[in-house]
Protein backbone atom coordinates (compact mmCIF):
# COMPACT_ATOMS: atom_id res chain seq x y z
CA UNK A 1 0.00 0.00 0.00
CA UNK A 2 1.68 3.67 -1.02
CA UNK A 3 2.78 5.40 1.79
CA UNK A 4 1.21 8.74 2.44
CA UNK A 5 4.26 10.77 1.91
CA UNK A 6 4.69 9.45 -1.74
CA UNK A 7 0.96 9.92 -2.10
CA UNK A 8 0.93 13.41 -1.51
CA UNK A 9 3.94 14.31 -3.96
CA UNK A 10 2.65 16.20 -6.63
CA UNK A 11 -0.38 17.63 -4.89
CA UNK A 12 1.36 20.96 -4.51
CA UNK A 13 2.27 21.52 -8.03
CA UNK A 14 -1.29 20.43 -9.11
CA UNK A 15 -3.82 23.37 -10.85
CA UNK A 16 -7.06 23.98 -8.79
CA UNK A 17 -8.77 22.35 -12.33
CA UNK A 18 -6.58 18.72 -11.99
CA UNK A 19 -9.88 17.21 -10.80
CA UNK A 20 -11.40 18.87 -14.22
CA UNK A 21 -12.71 16.55 -16.66
CA UNK A 22 -11.10 16.78 -20.09
CA UNK A 23 -11.94 15.93 -23.59
CA UNK A 24 -15.85 15.78 -22.91
CA UNK A 25 -17.46 18.70 -24.53
CA UNK A 26 -21.12 17.09 -24.01
CA UNK A 27 -20.67 14.62 -21.93
CA UNK A 28 -24.62 14.00 -22.02
CA UNK A 29 -24.40 13.43 -25.74
CA UNK A 30 -21.89 10.77 -25.53
CA UNK A 31 -22.82 9.02 -22.65
CA UNK A 32 -21.87 5.10 -22.32
CA UNK A 33 -23.61 2.21 -20.22
CA UNK A 34 -20.31 0.25 -20.28
CA UNK A 35 -18.16 -0.28 -16.75
CA UNK A 36 -14.94 -0.34 -16.93
CA UNK A 37 -14.37 -1.85 -13.35
CA UNK A 38 -16.33 -5.23 -12.76
CA UNK A 39 -15.84 -4.75 -8.98
CA UNK A 40 -18.14 -1.38 -9.52
CA UNK A 41 -21.18 -2.89 -10.92
CA UNK A 42 -23.15 -3.89 -8.01
CA UNK A 43 -24.45 -0.52 -7.97
CA UNK A 44 -25.78 -0.25 -10.87
CA UNK A 45 -27.13 -3.68 -10.22
CA UNK A 46 -29.04 -1.99 -7.05
CA UNK A 47 -31.13 0.08 -9.48
CA UNK A 48 -32.06 -2.26 -12.14
CA UNK A 49 -32.69 -5.15 -9.85
CA UNK A 50 -36.50 -3.33 -8.37
CA UNK A 51 -36.82 -6.46 -6.33
CA UNK A 52 -34.18 -6.30 -4.70
CA UNK A 53 -34.80 -2.47 -3.96
CA UNK A 54 -38.54 -3.82 -2.87
CA UNK A 55 -37.29 -6.09 -0.57
CA UNK A 56 -34.68 -3.49 1.09
CA UNK A 57 -37.94 -1.22 1.34
CA UNK A 58 -39.60 -3.49 3.12
CA UNK A 59 -36.70 -4.08 5.97
CA UNK A 60 -36.21 -0.51 6.25
CA UNK A 61 -39.88 0.07 6.41
CA UNK A 62 -40.29 -2.49 9.45
CA UNK A 63 -38.15 -0.27 11.37
CA UNK A 64 -39.43 2.03 13.77
CA UNK A 65 -38.59 5.96 13.49
CA UNK A 66 -36.68 7.54 16.59
CA UNK A 67 -36.96 11.79 16.24
CA UNK A 68 -34.62 13.46 17.10
CA UNK A 69 -36.39 17.13 16.61
CA UNK A 70 -40.31 16.55 15.20
CA UNK A 71 -41.94 20.00 14.04
CA UNK A 72 -45.05 20.77 16.13
CA UNK A 73 -43.22 19.18 19.62
CA UNK A 74 -41.91 21.15 22.38
CA UNK A 75 -39.22 23.15 21.70
CA UNK A 76 -38.51 21.90 18.30
CA UNK A 77 -38.23 23.58 14.91
CA UNK A 78 -40.70 23.60 12.39
CA UNK A 79 -37.59 22.88 9.76
CA UNK A 80 -34.86 20.43 10.58
CA UNK A 81 -32.75 19.23 7.18
CA UNK A 82 -29.29 18.12 6.28
CA UNK A 83 -28.72 15.48 9.15
CA UNK A 84 -25.16 14.02 9.30
CA UNK A 85 -24.59 11.16 11.97
CA UNK A 86 -21.27 10.13 13.66
CA UNK A 87 -20.78 7.05 15.82
CA UNK A 88 -18.92 7.82 19.17
CA UNK A 89 -16.60 5.61 21.57
CA UNK A 90 -18.65 2.60 23.02
CA UNK A 91 -20.86 3.06 20.88
CA UNK A 92 -23.11 6.10 21.09
CA UNK A 93 -24.14 8.69 18.45
CA UNK A 94 -23.84 12.02 17.53
CA UNK A 95 -26.20 13.77 15.29
CA UNK A 96 -26.47 17.44 13.62
CA UNK A 97 -28.50 19.41 11.44
CA UNK A 98 -29.52 22.64 10.22
CA UNK A 99 -32.92 24.44 11.33
CA UNK A 100 -34.71 26.94 11.45
CA UNK A 101 -38.01 28.20 12.80
CA UNK A 102 -39.76 29.56 9.79
CA UNK A 103 -37.85 26.98 6.61
CA UNK A 104 -34.73 26.76 4.14
CA UNK A 105 -32.60 29.59 4.28
CA UNK A 106 -34.46 31.74 6.93
CA UNK A 107 -32.39 34.42 9.14
CA UNK A 108 -32.09 32.31 11.85
CA UNK A 109 -31.15 29.23 10.45
CA UNK A 110 -28.16 27.23 11.99
CA UNK A 111 -26.71 24.20 13.35
CA UNK A 112 -28.10 21.83 16.27
CA UNK A 113 -26.89 19.17 17.97
CA UNK A 114 -27.77 16.00 20.10
CA UNK A 115 -26.39 12.45 21.53
CA UNK A 116 -28.10 9.03 21.41
CA UNK A 117 -28.88 7.92 25.16
CA UNK A 118 -27.88 4.56 24.24
CA UNK A 119 -25.98 3.12 21.17
CA UNK A 120 -29.47 1.80 19.77
CA UNK A 121 -30.68 5.37 19.20
CA UNK A 122 -34.22 4.90 20.24
CA UNK A 123 -33.83 7.73 22.80
CA UNK A 124 -32.03 11.35 22.25
CA UNK A 125 -30.92 13.68 24.60
CA UNK A 126 -33.00 17.47 23.98
CA UNK A 127 -31.38 19.10 21.06
CA UNK A 128 -28.61 22.47 21.27
CA UNK A 129 -27.91 25.30 19.32
CA UNK A 130 -24.76 25.84 17.88
CA UNK A 131 -23.95 29.69 18.18
CA UNK A 132 -21.26 31.77 18.99
CA UNK A 133 -22.61 35.33 20.68
CA UNK A 134 -19.60 36.95 20.35
CA UNK A 135 -16.56 36.90 17.58
CA UNK A 136 -16.09 37.09 13.87
CA UNK A 137 -18.51 34.09 13.50
CA UNK A 138 -20.94 35.14 16.31
CA UNK A 139 -24.65 34.06 15.07
CA UNK A 140 -26.53 37.58 14.35
CA UNK A 141 -29.53 36.03 12.38
CA UNK A 142 -27.76 37.56 8.64
CA UNK A 143 -25.87 34.30 7.65
CA UNK A 144 -27.41 31.04 7.92
CA UNK A 145 -25.49 28.02 8.60
CA UNK A 146 -25.83 25.12 6.15
CA UNK A 147 -25.25 21.01 5.72
CA UNK A 148 -22.76 19.98 8.24
CA UNK A 149 -20.23 16.85 8.02
CA UNK A 150 -19.09 15.30 11.26
CA UNK A 151 -15.91 13.18 10.90
CA UNK A 152 -13.95 10.96 14.17
CA UNK A 153 -10.38 11.53 14.79
CA UNK A 154 -9.08 9.64 17.50
CA UNK A 155 -6.23 11.10 20.33
CA UNK A 156 -3.72 8.69 18.21
CA UNK A 157 -4.98 9.76 14.45
CA UNK A 158 -7.38 6.53 14.16
CA UNK A 159 -10.80 7.29 12.22
CA UNK A 160 -12.36 4.69 13.38
CA UNK A 161 -14.23 4.76 16.45
CA UNK A 162 -13.20 2.83 19.19
CA UNK A 163 -15.23 0.77 20.85
CA UNK A 164 -13.71 1.51 23.97
CA UNK A 165 -15.89 4.05 26.28
CA UNK A 166 -13.06 5.67 27.59
CA UNK A 167 -11.19 6.56 24.21
CA UNK A 168 -10.28 10.28 23.78
CA UNK A 169 -10.42 12.78 20.56
CA UNK A 170 -12.07 15.06 18.91
CA UNK A 171 -15.28 15.69 16.54
CA UNK A 172 -14.52 17.83 13.33
CA UNK A 173 -17.67 19.64 12.47
CA UNK A 174 -17.66 20.88 8.75
CA UNK A 175 -20.26 23.31 7.46
CA UNK A 176 -20.87 26.28 5.43
CA UNK A 177 -21.92 29.62 6.16
CA UNK A 178 -23.56 32.14 3.94
CA UNK A 179 -21.97 35.20 3.22
CA UNK A 180 -23.74 38.63 3.63
CA UNK A 181 -23.47 39.16 -0.22
CA UNK A 182 -24.91 35.83 -1.04
CA UNK A 183 -27.62 34.77 1.78
CA UNK A 184 -28.18 31.03 -0.74
CA UNK A 185 -27.26 27.21 -0.15
CA UNK A 186 -23.36 27.48 1.10
CA UNK A 187 -20.99 29.98 1.59
CA UNK A 188 -18.05 30.30 3.45
CA UNK A 189 -16.35 26.02 4.27
CA UNK A 190 -15.78 26.39 8.45
CA UNK A 191 -14.95 23.89 10.77
CA UNK A 192 -14.98 23.53 14.41
CA UNK A 193 -14.38 20.51 16.74
CA UNK A 194 -15.43 19.05 19.69
CA UNK A 195 -13.39 17.26 22.14
CA UNK A 196 -14.88 14.03 23.45
CA UNK A 197 -15.56 12.80 26.24
CA UNK A 198 -15.87 17.17 27.55
CA UNK A 199 -17.96 17.83 24.21
CA UNK A 200 -16.10 20.91 24.36
CA UNK A 201 -16.59 23.20 21.02
CA UNK A 202 -13.57 24.91 19.82
CA UNK A 203 -13.99 28.65 17.72
CA UNK A 204 -14.92 28.07 14.34
CA UNK A 205 -12.40 29.16 11.42
CA UNK A 206 -12.97 29.36 7.62
CA UNK A 207 -10.94 26.14 5.27
CA UNK A 208 -12.67 27.37 2.49
CA UNK A 209 -13.99 30.70 1.49
CA UNK A 210 -16.38 32.10 -0.64
CA UNK A 211 -13.79 34.15 -2.76
CA UNK A 212 -11.60 31.17 -3.18
CA UNK A 213 -10.47 29.90 -6.88
CA UNK A 214 -13.40 32.59 -8.38
CA UNK A 215 -13.07 35.56 -10.32
CA UNK A 216 -14.79 38.59 -8.65
CA UNK A 217 -16.62 38.54 -6.56
CA UNK A 218 -16.48 34.71 -5.29
CA UNK A 219 -19.05 31.97 -5.50
CA UNK A 220 -20.71 29.90 -3.14
CA UNK A 221 -18.97 26.28 -2.03
CA UNK A 222 -22.26 23.51 -1.16
CA UNK A 223 -21.74 20.14 0.80
CA UNK A 224 -24.09 17.44 1.76
CA UNK A 225 -22.27 14.08 1.86
CA UNK A 226 -19.45 13.26 3.85
CA UNK A 227 -15.74 13.12 3.45
CA UNK A 228 -13.74 9.95 2.23
CA UNK A 229 -10.71 8.48 4.68
CA UNK A 230 -8.46 7.03 1.76
CA UNK A 231 -6.14 3.93 2.02
CA UNK A 232 -3.15 6.60 2.22
CA UNK A 233 -5.06 9.19 5.21
CA UNK A 234 -5.79 11.74 2.68
CA UNK A 235 -9.42 13.38 3.50
CA UNK A 236 -11.60 13.63 0.42
CA UNK A 237 -14.60 16.25 0.79
CA UNK A 238 -16.66 16.70 -2.07
CA UNK A 239 -18.47 19.83 -2.54
CA UNK A 240 -19.56 21.81 -5.24
CA UNK A 241 -20.52 25.74 -6.57
CA UNK A 242 -23.72 27.27 -6.25
CA UNK A 243 -24.95 30.61 -7.84
CA UNK A 244 -27.52 31.23 -5.40
CA UNK A 245 -31.17 33.37 -6.93
CA UNK A 246 -30.13 35.74 -4.11
CA UNK A 247 -26.90 36.50 -5.66
CA UNK A 248 -26.63 38.45 -8.51
CA UNK A 249 -22.97 39.20 -8.84
CA UNK A 250 -20.61 35.57 -8.67
CA UNK A 251 -18.97 33.75 -10.57
CA UNK A 252 -21.20 32.56 -13.26
CA UNK A 253 -18.16 30.30 -14.99
CA UNK A 254 -18.15 28.74 -11.88
CA UNK A 255 -21.60 27.88 -11.04
CA UNK A 256 -23.11 24.32 -11.27
CA UNK A 257 -19.29 22.68 -11.10
CA UNK A 258 -18.51 20.04 -8.70
CA UNK A 259 -14.66 19.53 -7.16
CA UNK A 260 -13.40 17.92 -4.00
CA UNK A 261 -11.06 19.74 -0.79
CA UNK A 262 -8.42 17.00 -0.01
CA UNK A 263 -6.35 17.48 2.90
CA UNK A 264 -3.61 15.43 4.00
CA UNK A 265 -3.21 16.27 7.72
CA UNK A 266 -7.15 15.21 9.39
CA UNK A 267 -8.32 18.59 8.71
CA UNK A 268 -5.57 21.12 9.26
CA UNK A 269 -4.92 22.28 5.99
CA UNK A 270 -7.25 21.95 2.56
CA UNK A 271 -6.27 21.97 -1.46
CA UNK A 272 -9.32 22.89 -3.64
CA UNK A 273 -9.33 20.44 -6.68
CA UNK A 274 -11.96 20.27 -9.91
CA UNK A 275 -14.03 21.79 -12.21
CA UNK A 276 -16.56 18.03 -13.47
CA UNK A 277 -18.68 20.03 -15.48
CA UNK A 278 -21.99 18.44 -17.53
CA UNK A 279 -23.01 22.66 -18.20
CA UNK A 280 -25.36 23.71 -19.55
CA UNK A 281 -27.35 20.51 -19.78
CA UNK A 282 -27.24 19.88 -15.58
CA UNK A 283 -25.47 21.23 -12.39
CA UNK A 284 -23.57 17.88 -10.73
CA UNK A 285 -24.55 18.70 -6.85
CA UNK A 286 -24.29 16.59 -3.77
CA UNK A 287 -21.52 14.06 -4.46
CA UNK A 288 -20.42 11.33 -2.41
CA UNK A 289 -17.55 9.76 -2.72
CA UNK A 290 -15.40 6.50 -2.28
CA UNK A 291 -12.82 4.37 -2.80
CA UNK A 292 -13.12 0.56 -3.81
CA UNK A 293 -9.17 0.08 -3.95
CA UNK A 294 -6.01 1.98 -3.37
CA UNK A 295 -5.81 5.04 -5.11
CA UNK A 296 -9.01 4.37 -7.11
CA UNK A 297 -12.13 6.78 -6.30
CA UNK A 298 -15.64 6.74 -7.23
CA UNK A 299 -17.97 9.80 -7.12
CA UNK A 300 -21.65 9.95 -7.74
CA UNK A 301 -22.97 13.15 -8.76
CA UNK A 302 -26.81 14.16 -8.45
CA UNK A 303 -28.33 16.01 -11.43
CA UNK A 304 -31.41 17.93 -13.05
CA UNK A 305 -31.31 15.42 -15.56
CA UNK A 306 -33.23 11.84 -14.30
CA UNK A 307 -29.72 10.01 -14.20
CA UNK A 308 -26.39 9.85 -11.90
CA UNK A 309 -22.84 11.12 -13.36
CA UNK A 310 -19.96 8.73 -12.53
CA UNK A 311 -16.21 10.22 -11.84
CA UNK A 312 -13.32 7.68 -11.42
CA UNK A 313 -9.99 8.65 -10.86
CA UNK A 314 -7.10 6.47 -10.46
CA UNK A 315 -4.56 8.15 -8.35
CA UNK A 316 -6.16 9.63 -5.52
CA UNK A 317 -8.32 12.44 -7.15
CA UNK A 318 -5.04 14.09 -8.88
CA UNK A 319 -7.17 13.36 -12.13
CA UNK A 320 -10.07 11.77 -13.16
CA UNK A 321 -12.14 10.44 -16.20
CA UNK A 322 -15.90 10.25 -17.07
CA UNK A 323 -19.23 7.92 -17.97
CA UNK A 324 -22.28 7.69 -16.91
CA UNK A 325 -25.14 4.65 -16.61
CA UNK A 326 -28.70 5.97 -17.04
CA UNK A 327 -31.57 4.70 -15.17
CA UNK A 328 -34.86 6.50 -13.90
CA UNK A 329 -34.44 9.05 -10.92
CA UNK A 330 -35.75 12.07 -9.99
CA UNK A 331 -34.23 15.38 -9.46
CA UNK A 332 -35.39 15.53 -5.46
CA UNK A 333 -33.46 12.53 -4.80
CA UNK A 334 -30.25 12.41 -2.89
CA UNK A 335 -27.59 9.86 -2.73
CA UNK A 336 -25.28 8.13 -0.74
CA UNK A 337 -22.22 5.63 -1.78
CA UNK A 338 -20.67 2.99 0.83
CA UNK A 339 -17.63 0.71 0.04
CA UNK A 340 -17.86 -2.96 0.85
CA UNK A 341 -15.24 -5.74 0.33
CA UNK A 342 -13.91 -3.07 -2.75
CA UNK A 343 -17.55 -3.23 -4.34
CA UNK A 344 -19.80 -0.48 -3.68
CA UNK A 345 -23.51 -0.27 -3.33
CA UNK A 346 -25.46 3.57 -3.30
CA UNK A 347 -29.05 4.35 -2.15
CA UNK A 348 -30.99 6.89 -3.39
CA UNK A 349 -34.71 8.18 -1.78
CA UNK A 350 -37.04 10.58 -2.67
CA UNK A 351 -37.98 12.60 0.66
CA UNK A 352 -41.08 14.91 1.38
CA UNK A 353 -40.54 18.90 2.40
CA UNK A 354 -38.07 18.35 5.36
CA UNK A 355 -39.34 19.08 8.72
CA UNK A 356 -38.29 16.16 11.28
CA UNK A 357 -34.68 14.42 12.29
Amino acid sequence: MPTLSSDLQGFSSLSPTAFALEGIENPIENQTDSTSNSTLSSFWDLFEDQKRMDKMAKVVGSRKAAFVSQAGTKDALSYNHMAMVEVLPGGHMMTVWQGSVEGEGNKDQHLQYAFSVDPTGREWTAAKSIKWTQGPDAFNGETPRWSPVLQWVGEDGSTTVSHNADARGVVQLIYTQSTKQCRAPGGDIKMMTMSWPSKNWSMPYTIYSFEEEAKVPGINKVLANRLAVLSNGLFVLPYWREKGRSCPNVDDELAGKAGVLVSPDQGRTWKGFGEVSAMPKTWLIEQTVVEVDDGELVMLCRTQADFIYRVDSHDYGRTCTFFMKKFKKTESEGIKAIAVDLSFDAVANPSPPPQDI
